[in-house]
């Protein structure tokens, strides 16, 4: 019996989970995040509302906008 391929295994892309990470607030932490993850789990909740401009400052730098899914692991984008 012959099986055929399926839409997923012809390489049609598959949503992801988004990749949060958690930490308390840091320049370095916002950085990795803007980098590499969608969101961020605040640890802690000391100075977490007067970060979060930090956070967006982050992703500009990073020449993302908050919200924006981060690029695929892996992959770099020219």
């Amino acid at each position: 019996m012959k099986r055929s391929a399926s839409a997923s295994a012809a390489g049609a892309p598959r949503p992801r989970p988004p990749i949060l990470v958690g930490g308390a607030p840091s320049p370095r932490l916002f950085e990795h995040i803007a980098e590499y993850a969608d969101g961020w789990l605040p640890i802690g909740g000391a100075g977490v509302a007067a970060a979060v401009p930090d956070l967006h400052r982050a992703f500009e730098r990073a020449a993302r906008s908050p919200g924006a899914p981060a690029p695929p692991a892996g992959i770099t984008i020219a």
